[in-house]
């Protein structure tokens, strides 16, 4: 059972106008995209461009994946390839981050990896859901809603908070007696020892937090200065900013099994290179540390590159221990 104040509750006038931005969103997408597939459960769309989001990061016109192919939520439900015969990457977003943020990477590994990435409460077709603000709640929520793909050969991956995200599920079925993912990959954060922010992001009123947006870059001006798409973007931005804030490391518990990569941007102004070296005290079987050029964003240029590391990291058969 979650506690109560777990979740951040949205007022009715808001909560009104997030579900109504949400099914335009949807909408928008189906208009213009060329629709494969049949039902209402999900459709696999071709040619589809981000004109209306609700990913602060993502930028009118980008183009998603060298495939053009994203999945729309309709309904509420994905429509995802079942392939068992090949190894899982479940993706996990920043703060503020949707599904689509991964679309790229569908694309890339098609064929090669089983890319699945949840979309979060708060955003999305989820929009009208409240965004949880603390991390075991989220985590907690997570492998209810994955307990299918959290099973044979997964590995997790997760950007800035989705990586937080990512070791402490890992965690959370190892302390369960669950078996967990074959690797981890954590790009763009800082070990789970180090506070995310010396200020509290989730505190700052709405012009204090816009900011702050600003000043991490990523966010395009134009999105920062519509003051109606913000009034839909910020409650799950400064949710999932107190998920990162409020989070506290406890040492006491073991490592994780499973090895891990860290990567970071050479240029991100938060994250000192030297200072990813501290996953290796989060893992029995070691981290590898790297880095590719960049600021805080660095993954969005770095698809190909990235799709290689994973590739060459999880194409070879699983060597599993028992679980």
């Amino acid at each position: 059972m979650r506690a109560v104040g777990d979740r951040r509750s949205c007022g009715g006038r808001l909560h009104q106008q997030r579900k109504t931005s949400a099914r335009g969103i949807e909408c928008a997408h189906a208009q213009r995209a060329q629709v494969c597939g049949r039902g209402g459960q999900g459709r696999i769309v071709q040619g589809s461009k981000i004109e209306h989001v609700t990913d602060p990061y993502a930028k009118a016109g980008d183009r998603i994946g060298s495939m053009q192919m994203i999945v729309i939520w309709i309904y509420g439900v994905q429509l995802m390839p079942v392939t068992q015969s090949l190894p899982r990457l479940i993706c996990l977003p920043y703060a503020g981050g949707s599904w689509h943020a991964f679309a790229p990477w569908q694309a890339a590994l098609q064929g090669q990896l089983e890319v699945v990435a949840p979309e979060l409460p708060g955003r999305g077709h989820r929009i009208a859901e409240a965004p949880f603000i603390r991390l075991t709640a989220l985590v907690d929520w997570l492998l209810d809603e994955l307990d299918a793909q959290l099973a044979d050969d997964f590995s997790l991956w997760g950007h800035s908070m989705g990586a937080l995200l990512a070791y402490e599920t890992a965690r959370t079925l190892e302390r369960r007696g669950r078996r967990g993912p074959r690797h981890l990959f954590v790009t763009g954060a800082l070990p789970p020892r180090y506070p995310r922010h010396a200020e509290r992001y989730h505190l700052l009123d709405d012009d204090g937090l816009i900011a702050k947006l600003a000043a991490m870059g990523g966010t395009p001006e134009e999105v920062l200065r519509d003051r109606d798409l913000m009034q839909i973007v910020l409650p799950f931005v400064r949710a999932d900013f107190a998920v990162c804030e409020t989070y506290a490391w406890n040492p006491g518990e073991p490592a994780v099994r499973a090895p891990i990569t860290a990567i970071g941007g050479d240029r991100d102004p938060d994250i000192a290179i030297d200072k990813l070296q501290g996953w290796n005290d989060c893992s029995r079987a070691g981290a590898r540390v790297s880095s590719l050029p960049g600021g805080h964003f660095f993954l969005r240029d770095h698809v190909a590159a990235l799709a290689d590391v994973f590739t060459r990291t999880l194409a070879r058969p699983a060597l599993r221990e028992p679980a």
